[in-house]
């Protein structure tokens, strides 16, 4: 038989291809569950820590001892941005 996903299998059949991959489920939450954790411990660190500040012409202009963590910020929103955008044209007709 054909699983064609995207579509609304009969109830027995959707079990069955539920409980017949456990690992394939494992291995597609798993690395969802790794990223979300890792993005919300990073983005802890924005209230805890002090971050460096830049003037246009790229001079430090924050004290000494922070931490130049807005390159890592511009990542996970370009990350955030992408995965919504991803799944915006995933869903679109």
């Amino acid at each position: 038989e054909y699983y064609y996903l995207g579509t609304q299998l009969p109830i027995d059949i959707f079990l069955t291809f539920y409980y017949g991959h456990p690992g394939f489920h494992m291995l597609v939450i798993l690395p969802i569950q790794v990223f979300v954790v890792t993005m919300v411990f990073i983005r802890s660190l924005q209230g805890q820590l002090p971050i460096c500040q830049y003037n246009s012409a790229g001079q430090h202009i924050s004290p000494s001892g922070c931490y130049n963590l807005s390159p890592v910020f511009s990542w996970i929103n370009r990350c955030i941005v992408s995965i919504f955008l991803v799944f915006l044209i995933a869903y679109l007709p």
